[in-house]
């Protein structure tokens, strides 16, 4: 399954190359996202001062299958970040800190309930080798831990939470490896080789 959390991320890496009446869409999410992932799509497109079908082209050109994917992936993008936008006092820090981490699970809850999980299992458990592939933050220590956990349990694994080496990696597998993918945006910026 290919969920795109981080939408925010996808829309400022695709502004370039949508066109004049989408990136008014986009500067709107960017100026009131709480507003964008609740109203309709005509209150959307009348705040942007755009028609509705160039709200639906801009979902369609951030990766979403509507506008009705776009507001949701908005409203997940903005709980799963709100800790890094929003005050947090002393007083309700803890809380703060504690009622992200519930929204945070709930919503990956949602997302296992829909994923094939027992064939992830079977896939990995039967797998020659497993690699993880997660480059950048997150990704990267996701690729880790799971390596961590998995070589406990006596399994093949090894981690690669860089974006070259998976790349030569992928060349030598066999049908029986199993590769493991993390992102968050699902886009990791290509870096260039350093000249000698």
């Amino acid at each position: 399954m290919t969920q795109d959390i981080d939408i925010l991320s996808r829309i400022t890496n695709d502004f370039a190359g949508l066109r004049d009446a989408e990136k008014k869409v986009a500067e709107l999410i960017f100026a009131d996202i709480d507003f964008v992932s609740e109203a309709s799509i005509n209150a959307i497109a009348e705040r942007a001062e755009v028609s509705e079908a160039s709200v639906t082209r801009f979902a369609r050109a951030v990766g979403c299958d509507n506008v009705r994917d776009l507001k949701l992936r908005l409203a997940r993008s903005l709980a799963a970040g709100r800790r890094f936008i929003q005050d947090a006092g002393e007083v309700n820090g803890l809380h703060a800190v504690y009622d992200i981490a519930c929204q945070t699970l709930s919503l990956n809850r949602e997302l296992m309930e829909k994923a094939d999980v027992s064939t992830a299992v079977e896939l990995l458990d039967g797998a020659r080798q497993i690699l993880v592939f997660g480059a950048g933050g997150g990704s990267t220590m996701l690729a880790q831990e799971l390596q961590f956990r998995l070589v406990r349990l006596g399994y093949a694994i090894s981690a690669y939470p860089q974006s070259l080496l998976p790349r030569m990696v992928a060349s030598t597998l066999d049908h029986d490896d199993v590769i493991v993918a993390l992102s968050v945006s699902g886009y990791t910026p290509k870096r260039s080789m350093p000249r000698s």
